[in-house]
């Protein structure tokens, strides 16, 4: 195999691995991003946003009302689109 940028990148070990990391796209703080609800719970919502995790809106987030319940304001499967308010991971991880 050959050295192909985006695709094999080269191990601690010189040996040639995939480049997962060039699959995922640069998500940052202040970024509006679209994704999917794909878990509802009574204290947050996850939605796939195509990221290496879903990600997680309080149900503070979901609406300026206090004591929401997130099965009101979301349902699966629903196309989402938020405000990514900070990122949880440190960049880069």
């Amino acid at each position: 195999m050959q050295l192909e940028p985006g695709v094999w990148v080269e191990g601690p070990d010189g040996e040639l691995i995939p480049d997962y990391d060039s699959t995922f796209p640069e998500i940052n703080e202040g970024q509006v991003v679209h994704g999917t609800v794909v878990r509802v719970d009574k204290d947050e919502v996850l939605v796939d946003i195509g990221y290496k995790s879903e990600g997680v809106i309080p149900v503070s987030e979901l609406s300026i009302r206090r004591s929401v319940n997130p099965a009101d304001e979301v349902s699966l499967a629903t196309r989402s689109t938020r405000w990514c308010s900070r990122r949880r991971m440190p960049k880069g991880a």
